[in-house]
């Protein structure tokens, strides 16, 4: 176990006009400086300016989505493959591109973001191990004015997602969805379906603000292939996208964005609060439960991970406040220590298997030492049911032999008599534990059909709590009560059934009811009678309950919590229509109306990704046409070039190295075919990737 810090790098975001950032030439320092005014100075008030420095491990001014990506992702998934935990952590003011970073823009393949990035780095990786069987698997939790929700599977109520923490301190969420992907491919087609699913708003600083802090987390298991068996690794990488800290008086929020500010700016309150109290060494108690957050983040924050924030900043000369209040926040956070160890387990199926070959080799050594010293017959594997049989009618023989049959029995051999095993042999422990078992046997056949007063003599009678008090009394054993319907459970000739026999000798207290009060039988009960206040709660009293939660959003599905989000005055002024007489337009015309008008934007991005996913395709054709080109074209100079060969040794004998001039040519024919054969696959695998990144966007823009 090592111990790991925090890694910070620092993304800024262009400005379009003046910036309060000055970017020191390491790229691990920035200086801010800060214009104030000063009041109750004499002659007024007066401008004045204040200097900052932070430090951190690495800082991006003006990055491309790859560059942060090797920045802060790559080591971290790497780190994963080998089996440590990792959280990468977008943090900063709204619209200061967490998004951006964590799930990228929607305009071009280049834009990728560092989820889909590292999708694409683990499968890769995953593909070049051949002596690695992988099972790669993700979830998507979305955490919204303090609910969880399952971006993967949104008829999921809040109620059922749970946060659990074991003995050891280590936090799990149940309740979520975790998809099993084997491409990745399928890997995007989840994510962009729960990108779709999330809350986004608008203000004056951000069109499309997340208005939840998101969870992605890609789990990876990674097994030996073959019977030689080895360790698994097992790991989780949390990608977390928060939601930006906002100022109301510079948003303008209001209605249901305002509450959803309020919510937002809390948690990342307490998370702060948090990594103050991770920083501190002698503070005792850390608020983890204060917030869901918080207490999700848990194992991300000064656990078994590795972690790196990626702290956004905004470099207007407007946003300065915040951009210091985002670097101190990751400066706090470069204290925070965390204890990093692989998690490596055993196989245990290789342990299954390792031990079968070891009992197998066990038995043939027995097997080999009764053959040396002349023993025959003996088993050491579980005998068959005619095997069984025959060892059942020699116990029975055992256990019905009359001592004074036996040798011995006259006077002076009574004890060796009565310690006789015959007709039984004890040979090997195998054949001890078949005797046992046979002994059991006989037994319970004996008792299903021994009569009622001998059951109850061997203590199979009592029948109630009170059994024994009514014996102490009458000084008779108690009677097994039976109603005329129970007739069913007593077996022909008076004997028990296994059931009744079962239910006999069930201990007292234990029975249909609670606290040993059953369901009374008769016409007219129709339920179970509770004491003492037991039973369930009234439904508007339950934790899952819709009642139980502030607004009745707690419960509240994709589609309510995204219609609480639109004007209050959408029946009234359906109705106001209806009264008026006017007709609402079809589907094909609101459509076109909502693309000339709001929706603009989205269907020009729209159709630039379509005609992007065209010619994505058109150049993966070409190339796979080129890639199959090539490789009929080397496949026949091949069996060309082992004619010509075949030839000059027929011709001038096996030693004779000198090329004729086809054979040459066709020789650097073949080099020059291998060089473009691998250029045009490889890009033939990037134009792939970019048709399926590209096709998911294409998805995501319809449904929006």
């Amino acid at each position: 176990m090592t111990t790991s810090a925090v890694r910070v790098v620092l993304r800024a975001r262009p400005s379009d006009g003046g910036t309060c950032i000055a970017f020191v030439p390491d790229k691990k320092g920035i200086s801010i400086v800060q214009q104030k005014v000063i009041e109750g100075r004499p002659g007024g008030s007066q401008p004045a300016s204040q200097s900052y420095q932070f430090k951190f491990d690495n800082v991006l001014a003006s990055a491309s989505q790859e560059e942060v990506y090797e920045a802060a992702a790559s080591e971290v998934v790497r780190d994963a493959l080998e089996g440590f935990n990792g959280t990468i952590m977008c943090y900063g003011q709204t619209g200061a591109g967490k998004t951006f970073t964590m799930s990228g823009g929607k305009q071009s393949y280049k834009q990728r973001g560092i989820i889909p990035r590292a999708l694409g780095h683990v499968f890769a990786e995953v593909k070049a191990m051949p002596d690695r069987e992988a099972k790669i698997s993700i979830q998507y939790l979305e955490i919204y004015n303090e609910l969880l929700y399952d971006l993967l599977d949104i008829t999921t109520q809040p109620h059922e997602i749970s946060i659990y923490e074991n003995s050891r301190g280590v936090v799990t969420v149940s309740g979520l969805r975790t998809a099993v992907v084997a491409s990745e491919a399928e890997a995007l087609a989840l994510l962009f379906e729960g990108e779709t699913n999330r809350v986004i708003g608008e203000h004056q600083l951000n069109r499309e603000s997340s208005r939840s802090h998101s969870i992605f987390t890609i789990l990876v298991e990674l097994r030996p292939v073959g019977e030689a068996g080895g360790d698994v690794l097992m790991s989780r990488v949390a990608l977390v996208d928060l939601a930006g800290s906002e100022r109301v008086s510079k948003t303008k929020s209001e209605g249901l964005v305002l509450r959803e500010a309020g919510h937002i700016n809390k948690s990342l309150s307490i998370l702060e609060q948090v990594i103050l109290g991770l920083g501190d060494k002698n503070r005792d108690h850390v608020p983890f439960r204060s917030s869901k957050l918080t207490h999700v983040l848990k194992n991300s924050l000064g656990g078994n991970c590795r972690t790196v924030l990626v702290a956004n900043v905004w470099s207007d000369v407007a946003q300065t406040d915040e951009t210091v209040s985002t670097c101190r926040f990751a400066q706090r956070m470069m204290r925070v220590t965390c204890e990093v160890s692989a998690n490596v387990m055993q196989d245990s199926s290789a342990r299954v298997r390792q031990l079968e070959r070891q009992v197998a080799d066990l038995q043939q050594e027995l097997a080999m030492h009764d053959a040396m010293v002349m023993r025959s017959g003996v088993q050491y594997t579980p005998y068959n049911q005619a095997q069984r049989t025959e060892l059942r009618t020699r116990v029975l023989d055992f256990l019905m032999a009359d001592p004074s049959a036996v040798q011995g029995g006259a006077s002076g051999g009574g004890t060796v008599a009565e310690e006789s095993i015959e007709p039984l042999e004890l040979h090997s422990l195998r054949h001890v534990k078949e005797i046992l078992l046979a002994c059991k046997h006989l037994y319970r056949e004996a008792m299903r059909s021994a009569p009622l007063g001998m059951a109850r003599s061997v203590g199979l009678g009592v029948c109630g709590p009170g059994a024994a008090s009514r014996e102490s009394a009458t000084g008779a054993p108690p009677q097994v009560q039976r109603s005329p319907s129970a007739g069913s459970s007593t077996a022909p000739g008076g004997s028990l059934s296994t059931a009744a026999a079962l239910a006999a000798r069930r201990p007292s207290g234990i029975g249909n009811g609670v606290g040993g009060h059953g369901i009374t039988e008769g016409p007219g009960v129709g339920k179970v009678e509770r004491l003492g206040g037991a039973g369930m709660a009234p439904d508007d009293a339950r934790p899952g309950s819709m009642g139980s939660i502030e607004d009745g959003s707690g419960g509240a599905s994709l589609a309510e919590r995204l219609l609480s989000q639109q004007g209050t005055g959408t029946n009234a002024a359906a109705a106001e229509m209806a009264s008026a007489g006017v007709v609402a337009p079809d589907r094909l015309t609101a459509l076109e109306d909502y693309k000339a008008g709001p929706g603009a934007l989205k269907a020009r991005l729209l159709a630039e990704n379509r005609a992007k996913l065209k010619t994505s395709r058109t150049r993966a054709k070409e190339l796979g046409l080129a890639v199959n080109a090539s490789k009929r074209e080397l496949d026949s100079l091949k069996a060309r070039e082992e004619e010509l060969k075949r030839q000059r040794v027929q011709q001038r004998g096996e030693g004779s190295q000198v090329l004729d001039a086809e054979e040459f040519d066709i020789l650097m024919r073949i080099k020059e075919l291998k060089v473009s054969y691998k250029e045009n696959y490889n890009e033939l695998q990037v134009v792939k990737s970019e048709v399926d990144y590209t096709q998911g966007l294409v998805e995501q823009c319809n449904k929006e």
